[in-house]
């Protein structure tokens, strides 16, 4: 699989060479280098993608995921967020925010994204495991 991605990032390489202003080019680059675990190049390939194309979710969506795969959770959380201001139907954003806001402690905000991603999703197992984990805190807060 590993050489699959690595000559997928030469031919993606070729393409930016042609042209400089590839968005779809630099988020592919991305996307291998994060399938290969380079998240430092990932992130610089999706930056540059996002610079061309700043409203694009899926650029944002996957800057956050790089971000929480090295452990940033602040500049996940802000990623995700951007990435719901252009997709907000999407339930995996919603999903992504709640844990992060769950795992800062901020249980109130997290309960009503994991509300949100059920919304959008009335399947979504995670969704449901994450409101029973907060039920109890919000059925604390409602009794006060």
């Amino acid at each position: 699989m590993k050489q699959k991605y690595e000559k997928a990032i030469i031919y993606y390489k070729k393409a930016i060479k042609l042209d400089d202003n590839n968005a779809p080019a630099y988020y592919n680059l991305g996307n291998a280098y994060f399938m290969m675990s380079e998240f430092r190049y990932a992130l610089e390939n999706y930056n540059k993608a996002l610079q061309l194309n700043p409203e694009s979710a899926e650029c944002h969506y996957n800057i956050a995921s790089a971000y929480l795969d090295n452990g940033d959770t602040e500049k996940s959380l802000y990623h995700f967020k951007k990435s719901l201001e252009n997709d907000p139907n999407n339930p995996e954003i919603h999903l992504n925010i709640a844990n992060l806001l769950e795992q800062k402690g901020e249980k109130s905000d997290a309960y009503e994204s994991f509300k949100q991603a059920l919304n959008l999703n009335d399947n979504s197992a995670k969704a449901l495991e994450g409101l029973k984990r907060l039920s109890d805190f919000e059925e604390e807060k409602i009794s006060r």
